[in-house]
């Protein structure tokens, strides 16, 4: 559990730089990535929310949302898994 934490925190500094660096470089035929979810169907409305502000800040060409949102989802992500550390075992 201790690794996947770490693991997460490294994500939620490292994924929006490379976000960052990466909006100028993105073409009409770029595609989101898709994350599944743990805690059910119930919940997915939360995660299809963050896509979307993403995708928004990216299509808008907002680094400084973009990594923001980012960073809240690695976050959101990092703090469920530590509620749910039946998966590891």
């Amino acid at each position: 559990m201790h690794e996947v934490e770490v693991m997460y925190r490294m994500r939620e500094r490292l994924e929006p730089l490379a976000l960052a660096e990466s909006i100028p470089h993105l073409t009409g035929d770029d595609h989101r990535r898709a994350f599944m979810r743990l805690t059910g169907p119930a919940r997915r409305w939360v995660v299809n929310a963050e896509h979307r502000l993403l995708l928004d800040a990216i299509e808008r060409r907002d680094v400084v949302d973009a990594e923001r949102c980012l960073r809240g989802h690695i976050r959101r992500t990092r703090v469920e898994l530590c509620r749910h550390p039946e998966v590891f075992r």
